[in-house]
Protein backbone atom coordinates (compact mmCIF):
# COMPACT_ATOMS: atom_id res chain seq x y z
CA UNK A 1 0.00 0.00 0.00
CA UNK A 2 1.45 3.50 -0.93
CA UNK A 3 -0.38 6.43 0.12
CA UNK A 4 -3.29 5.05 1.13
CA UNK A 5 -4.22 3.99 -2.54
CA UNK A 6 -5.55 0.79 -1.60
CA UNK A 7 -7.89 2.14 1.34
CA UNK A 8 -11.88 2.23 0.62
CA UNK A 9 -13.12 6.25 0.95
CA UNK A 10 -14.61 4.93 4.15
CA UNK A 11 -11.60 3.47 5.75
CA UNK A 12 -9.81 6.62 5.06
CA UNK A 13 -12.31 9.10 6.42
CA UNK A 14 -12.01 6.95 9.52
CA UNK A 15 -7.90 6.93 9.07
CA UNK A 16 -7.94 11.08 8.58
CA UNK A 17 -10.63 11.42 11.87
CA UNK A 18 -8.45 9.23 13.92
CA UNK A 19 -5.40 11.32 13.34
CA UNK A 20 -7.16 14.47 13.89
CA UNK A 21 -8.63 13.30 16.97
CA UNK A 22 -4.99 12.34 18.41
CA UNK A 23 -3.59 15.34 17.25
CA UNK A 24 -4.57 17.18 20.40
CA UNK A 25 -5.16 20.31 18.70
CA UNK A 26 -7.40 22.60 20.43
CA UNK A 27 -9.61 23.53 17.51
CA UNK A 28 -11.13 20.79 14.76
CA UNK A 29 -13.41 21.82 11.87
CA UNK A 30 -14.78 18.04 10.25
CA UNK A 31 -16.34 18.62 6.78
CA UNK A 32 -18.52 16.13 6.02
CA UNK A 33 -16.25 14.07 8.10
CA UNK A 34 -18.45 10.99 8.10
CA UNK A 35 -20.49 11.02 4.88
CA UNK A 36 -19.37 7.60 4.16
CA UNK A 37 -19.41 5.48 6.97
CA UNK A 38 -22.57 3.54 8.30
CA UNK A 39 -25.09 5.40 10.53
CA UNK A 40 -23.73 2.80 13.30
CA UNK A 41 -20.47 3.50 12.62
CA UNK A 42 -21.06 7.52 12.60
CA UNK A 43 -22.49 7.24 16.05
CA UNK A 44 -19.79 5.06 17.10
CA UNK A 45 -16.98 7.84 16.01
CA UNK A 46 -19.65 10.88 17.40
CA UNK A 47 -19.27 9.60 20.84
CA UNK A 48 -15.50 8.67 20.16
CA UNK A 49 -14.92 12.40 19.24
CA UNK A 50 -17.04 14.19 22.41
CA UNK A 51 -15.06 12.12 24.40
CA UNK A 52 -11.76 13.19 22.60
CA UNK A 53 -12.69 16.73 22.44
CA UNK A 54 -13.68 17.45 25.69
CA UNK A 55 -12.36 20.80 26.67
CA UNK A 56 -11.83 21.76 22.65
CA UNK A 57 -13.58 23.40 19.70
CA UNK A 58 -15.47 21.59 16.97
CA UNK A 59 -16.89 22.50 14.16
CA UNK A 60 -18.99 19.60 12.58
CA UNK A 61 -19.79 21.24 8.92
CA UNK A 62 -22.97 18.32 7.46
CA UNK A 63 -24.80 19.00 4.44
Amino acid sequence: MQNGASLSRRQRQLLSIACAAVANLPVMILDEATSSIDIRTEVLVQQGMDNLMRGRTTYVIAH
